[in-house]
């Protein structure tokens, strides 16, 4: 069924009409809570028109940005330190060994 919402039509096929109507009706009050309310209902809507972006899947696709950038970040970081460390060991066995050597 047609849905318009905040100045949109959609064609809702979840959810219900009654949910589309309250969401009509409340966000004339308030479109905070329209949107809280029927947040979820909108994820599973398909547009009238399919040039529209969802703007939840742009929030969803940046979050994921951000998480695998951090992640990507993190591995980063913890793979330097690794092999500064192992550097630095091999470093001081060769400096003990060619010490040792040498008194010896």
């Amino acid at each position: 069924m047609p849905c318009h919402v905040l100045g949109k039509q959609f064609t809702l096929t979840y959810p219900s009409p009654a949910i589309c109507k309250m969401g009509t009706q409340l966000q004339a009050t308030n479109v905070l809570v329209y949107w809280g309310i029927s947040g979820a209902a909108l994820w599973r809507h398909s547009y009238a028109d399919p040039k529209e972006t969802d703007i939840l899947v742009q929030y969803a696709v940046a979050v994921i940005i951000v998480v695998v950038v951090i992640v990507v970040a993190v591995v980063v970081v913890v793979v330097v330190v690794v092999v500064v460390v192992v550097v630095v060991v091999v470093v001081v066995v060769v400096v003990v060994a060619v010490v040792v050597v040498s008194s010896g």
